[in-house]
């Protein structure tokens, strides 16, 4: 028989589930920081104001930013 040909490090269903949580777990810290940025108003938050609050109003407002923010780890544990 042989080897099976080796194309990467991770099989497809690996690598989708790795991207999957990779890129909740970016979401996630944004949204956190867009969260921080609302209620503290000096040192870091004050430098990421103008980025933070645009991207707030991407998401339609602080209201949903919340909401993804909370439903986000839901969705999370229940792979698991």
């Amino acid at each position: 028989m042989g080897k099976p040909p080796h194309h990467g490090a991770y099989g497809p269903l690996q690598l989708m589930v790795y991207a999957g949580i990779s890129t909740l777990a970016i979401f996630m810290c944004v949204t956190g920081l867009m969260l921080y940025d609302n209620v503290y108003h000096g040192g870091l938050a004050a430098m990421l104001w103008p980025v933070t609050d645009y991207l707030t109003y991407l998401m339609g407002g602080l209201a949903n930013v919340r909401l993804c923010t909370t439903t986000s780890p839901g969705r999370l544990s229940s792979l698991w």
